[in-house]
């Protein structure tokens, strides 16, 4: 069992340390994984899909600060990975507990900024072209729409397959980055840098299980929008089952 530091001494994991899962490896389980995640759903199925609703009525209402859908997402859907990690547990919890998240708004933003930084890094470069000759551009829209279009369509792609990369990567490493901060009580850059080190010892299976939990999601979407209030909650917790199968229940009172 491993202690985090001497500030959470009143935490214990009951899985292996880090070090060790960075050291030894482990074996992922897709199965098991998935398993993990369709029992915590189903356990509280109802609750999950109220919270989303809840949930999302507050991003949209944020919407009107702008800025206000990035700050609260994150905290809010970290109350899946609150919630589920105690039914995983068999803790006592209440609905209160899906905002939890809040106690952790520092890190998660952090974490946040750090992935806007990361994807400004590998994508704006595609975009220099056309900022460097942004009048070139204009010009060319006026005079010539269709040779404007074919510019577009040629600079755009490898920023889209740019996009396409990242974004896989980025969610290989949310799979435990975000546990580890909401879960095992890690900073940002301290979560990242351990779900990084851990993560590429089976980064191919990971990322196929991020893809199946991404579609998932989107499965909600194709059942005419209605359903992202079943698939959403679902996919959640889904990720949060690889957290679990590798990592352990996370944090436990020593009592």
């Amino acid at each position: 069992m491993e202690i985090l530091d001497d500030d959470r001494q009143n935490e214990v994991y009951d899985g292996p340390s880090l070090a060790t899962l960075e050291s030894e490896g482990y074996v992922f389980d897709f199965g098991k994984a998935f398993e993990i995640g369709w029992n915590i759903f189903r356990e509280n199925m109802g609750g999950f899909i109220g919270y989303f609703f809840v949930a999302l009525m507050i991003i949209i209402v944020s919407c009107i600060t702008i800025i206000g859908p990035f700050l609260i997402s994150m905290p809010l859907f970290a109350g899946f990975l609150i919630v589920g990690t105690k039914i995983y547990r068999k803790e006592a919890y209440s609905f209160n507990d899906f905002f939890g998240g809040f106690s952790r708004f520092g890190p998660l933003l952090g974490y946040f900024l750090l992935y806007m930084l990361v994807s400004m890094v590998f994508v704006l470069p595609m975009f220099m072209p056309f900022i460097n000759d942004f009048n070139g551009m204009i010009e060319m829209a006026q005079n010539d729409p269709y040779a404007f279009q074919r510019r577009i369509n040629d600079g755009m792609m490898p920023t889209f397959l740019l996009s396409f990369v990242v974004g896989l990567f980025v969610q290989v490493i949310a799979l435990f980055a975000l546990p580890l901060i909401v879960i095992g009580k890690l900073s940002a850059s301290e979560a990242i840098g351990w779900a990084f080190k851990i993560a590429k010892k089976n980064f191919w299976w990971l990322l196929l299980y991020s893809f199946v939990a991404s579609l998932v999601a989107q499965a909600g979407v194709m059942a005419c929008y209605v359903g992202i209030f079943f698939s959403i909650p679902l996919a959640e917790l889904v990720k949060l089952g690889a957290y679990l199968q590798v990592f352990g229940s996370g944090a436990k009172n020593r009592d």
